[in-house]
């Protein structure tokens, strides 16, 4: 096996010569670049960005080389191949987290459901409306630990 019979993915080091034009260096982002597309792709905070570039570093999936200028953003030497990140990113955003409604939100639409958007009749306890709206979310699959204050501060207890 020669060095063009190598699967894709392994490294190998690629020689440039007039019949060969590729490019043997691979496109590399500063840390302050890959915050940046980040923050464009995912429309995220910069702080947001940085913790997605700290978790896409913890994968060990990623390539870092040593670049020959300094980040003018974090100070680094190192950068970041570009196509490591992008399809460690592209994988990310094509799996997202469900987003979980607050759980103030949850306790007050369970109170509705209840009782309607009066609320709680006023001679219930607050013992009695916390358990309710905790067995109501428990009943329809939306069970947490929500706090006795967070209940009553979406029926307007408090």
């Amino acid at each position: 096996m020669d060095e063009t019979d190598k699967p894709f993915g392994q490294a190998r080091p690629v020689t440039a010569s007039k019949d060969n034009a590729v490019d043997p260096t691979p496109s590399l982002l500063s840390f302050g670049e890959t915050i940046a597309l980040i923050r464009q792709r995912l429309n995220v905070s910069s702080e947001r960005a940085a913790a997605v570039v700290r978790d896409a570093l913890k994968s060990g999936e990623l390539h870092i080389i040593r670049d020959d200028h300094v980040d003018p953003i974090s100070g680094s030497q190192f950068a970041i191949v570009e196509e490591d990140f992008l399809d460690w990113l592209n994988r990310q955003v094509a799996t997202p987290q469900v987003a979980r409604k607050p759980d103030r939100e949850r306790a007050r639409q369970a109170a509705i459901e209840l009782w309607g958007t009066a609320g709680p009749p006023d001679h219930l306890s607050n013992l009695s409306i916390c358990r309710d709206v905790a067995q109501w979310l428990k009943k329809n699959d939306q069970a947490a630990d929500i706090s006795d204050a967070t209940i009553l501060r979406a029926v307007g207890r408090r």
